[in-house]
């Protein structure tokens, strides 16, 4: 069964025919997909570093703008001073997250959890290669700054859209069972 046709008949993300998405392709793209977050966050904090400095506001596209920023605490620097703590909840959840992603069969499915896996893998890099007072005490590098909202980064968006895209693909399949 087609996938289209598999999501049109009423499936859930678990359900899906095994042979059209056999399990080698699921890991190699969902690492794919995480690997992928992983190099483009890195790539976007190296030239953050190099190109810009904290306070200064750099206009960038229409409301995105551009300033260097360390956060020490959780998403949208909330919990302060807490990088080890929120370090050691993101291992957890990436631990979790793959393993309830070896149910999924769907490509959405695949592809939102390598987007989370991989946007947590990029922000625990910082904590650890960046740590100067222990095991995961470094901060996260944000630069990207909208209107009315904390500075992220490129796992931050990529942590947050995963997040919110599999909510509505749980949500889309359980209004169809």
């Amino acid at each position: 069964m087609a996938v289209a046709e598999h999501a049109s008949s009423g499936g859930t993300l678990e359900q899906p025919a095994e042979a059209t998405h056999p399990v080698a392709a699921r890991i190699a793209v969902g690492a794919s997909v995480a690997a992928l977050v992983v190099a483009v966050d890195r790539i976007t904090k190296v030239w953050a570093l190099d190109n810009l400095a904290p306070g200064i506001v750099r206009d960038f596209l229409g409301p995105l703008k551009l300033t260097l920023a360390f956060n020490d605490g959780s998403a949208f620097s909330l919990g302060s001073g807490s990088g080890s703590v929120i370090a050691v909840l993101a291992i957890v959840i990436v631990g979790v997250v793959v393993w309830a992603g070896r149910h999924y069969r769907s490509w959405p499915a695949v592809i939102i959890q390598g987007l989370v896996v991989g946007g947590a893998i990029g922000n625990l890099a910082d904590r650890v290669f960046r740590a100067e007072s222990g095991w995961f005490s470094g901060s996260v590098v944000d630069f990207l700054r909208l209107p009315n909202w904390p500075i992220f980064n490129v796992a931050d968006m990529a942590i947050t859209g995963g997040a919110l895209a599999l909510v509505f693909l749980i949500g889309r399949d359980r209004g169809e069972a």
